[in-house]
């Protein structure tokens, strides 16, 4: 799992990542080329699911709540294997 920010102020986003205590790895699209260009994304948030090989198995707009049941179902049948709560 990797996060991407767009926010305009860097350090708006470093303080967001540490008093949340993010622990994956987390990056700038400062100008959005990424968000836009590579990602396609029309909003964010926007949660891509990738398998090993690079392949974007599914694109959930919106917040979404990635511990709940629901969620923990849908990355196991994607990735097939069952995914351990933290």
């Amino acid at each position: 799992m990797i996060g991407v920010s767009t926010d305009d102020d860097p350090n708006l986003a470093r303080e967001f990542l540490l008093r949340t205590g993010v622990s994956f790895p987390n990056f700038q699209d400062l100008d959005q080329k990424l968000e836009r260009e590579v990602f396609g994304a029309a909003a964010i948030p926007l949660t891509l699911v990738v398998d090993a090989d690079g392949r974007v198995l599914e694109r959930v707009l919106g917040a979404r709540d990635w511990d709940s049941p629901q969620s923990r179902d849908l990355i196991e049948r994607l990735l097939g294997q069952p995914q351990k709560p933290e």
